[in-house]
């Protein structure tokens, strides 16, 4: 094995014993419907190689059908790790009959003070002066991620001058990762970016529950009703929030894309942000690893030199929660982390520009 090989293995291995285990058994939380805590374990017995995967019928998302496909009658060690992972959410999913029921597994662990919250973010909106400021801010707010075993949320800020979008940039999408605490600093920036001057600021969120604590649609539009029903200071955060998205400058969305079982490569980030050029802001472990392949090679690797690239230059901003990293130069990696085993506890907060390679449909 290559020390990637290696380090994947181990990520793989650590998510399955412990991270896994953990997220089954508390989407049962509270659950007494026999016919969803079966499904649960017979998940979990998948997941733990005891049993092969039985693909599902009458999947009518061709990606999503084309994975069930591929992998009917396989084990867990036979898939890999990122295409287990669509698997295991989307059978949570299945478990717990989302499609007909609409209740969110995930709802415990998204839960939050929302009102404390937005009071916090109007005095962090007051504070902040420049649109780098704001970038941090959200940077900082992905330490809050629940499908994690630990939520860190101090650590060390690697290459802080890339927190910066390109000269000019007024129309600005941000493809938004965890609920809660991290929404709220994203609602923090985008407040920041429309404060500037920004044409347009577009929030890209999940149509559907994801990866435990991802913002959906109504996580979002639970926030705005809040916000709608505050008495804060006329120039303030809510109140920025509210009216740009009345004027049509502040923008909530949820392209499919999101959560399909497909990287940002190959036309498809594209097709899902559509023919409207401006700066994207890739917020997230699990977006990063969808725009460079689930890669786990060396970290100094250029971003050139991969086989594939997003469609579209970005900006990541994430805490390294994965094996997943590259485009690295030796100049900022800090002194006495092993760049073959660094650490993937959200330790290390992460600003990087990532090189879109122009596809422009899938």
């Amino acid at each position: 094995m290559t020390p990637g090989e290696k380090r994947k293995a181990a990520f793989r291995a650590m998510s399955l014993e412990k991270r896994y285990p953990r997220i089954l058994a508390r989407t049962l939380d509270g659950v007494d419907d026999p016919g969803i805590i079966a499904e649960i374990e017979r998940l979990g017995r998948f997941l733990l190689g005891a049993e092969p995967f039985a693909a599902a019928e009458n999947i009518a998302d061709p990606a999503w059908a084309a994975l069930h496909a591929a992998h009917d009658g396989r084990h867990a060690d036979e898939i890999g790790f990122l295409e287990l992972e669509y698997l295991a959410f989307e059978g949570i999913l299945r478990a717990h009959r989302y499609e007909t029921r609409r209740i969110d597994p995930f709802a415990a662990d998204k839960a939050m003070d929302i009102g404390a919250g937005l009071a916090r973010c109007e005095t962090l909106f007051e504070k902040i002066g420049s649109v780098p400021e704001a970038l941090r801010a959200s940077l900082l707010g992905n330490a809050h991620d629940a499908s994690q075993l630990v939520i860190q949320t101090g650590g060390m800020l690697l290459d802080p001058e890339a927190l910066a979008l390109p000269e000019g940039a007024e129309r600005i999408d941000i493809i938004c990762d965890n609920a809660g605490e991290e929404f709220l600093a994203d609602l923090v920036l985008a407040g920041v970016l429309l404060r500037a001057g920004a044409e347009r600021v577009r929030l890209n969120l999940k149509a559907m529950p994801w990866f435990v604590s991802d913002v959906t649609c109504a996580d979002a539009e639970a926030v705005f009703a809040v916000a709608a029903m505050g008495e804060g200071p006329a120039d303030g955060l809510c109140a920025t929030l509210l009216a740009a998205r009345e004027e049509g400058r502040l923008v909530l969305e949820a392209d499919p894309l999101w959560t399909r079982p497909l990287g940002f490569t190959g036309g498809h980030l594209a097709a899902a942000l559509g023919p409207d050029r401006g700066a994207v802001i890739l917020k997230g472990d699990l977006n990063y690893r969808r725009a460079v392949d689930d890669l786990s090679i060396d970290v100094f690797t250029p971003f050139a030199d991969l086989p594939e690239g997003p469609d579209r230059p970005l900006l990541s901003l994430r805490s390294v929660k994965s094996h997943c990293w590259v485009g690295m130069t030796r100049a900022i990696w800090p002194e006495g982390i092993d760049p073959d085993a660094f650490p993937t506890d959200g330790t290390v907060f992460m600003a990087q520009a990532i090189p879109g390679r122009g596809r422009e449909s899938a």
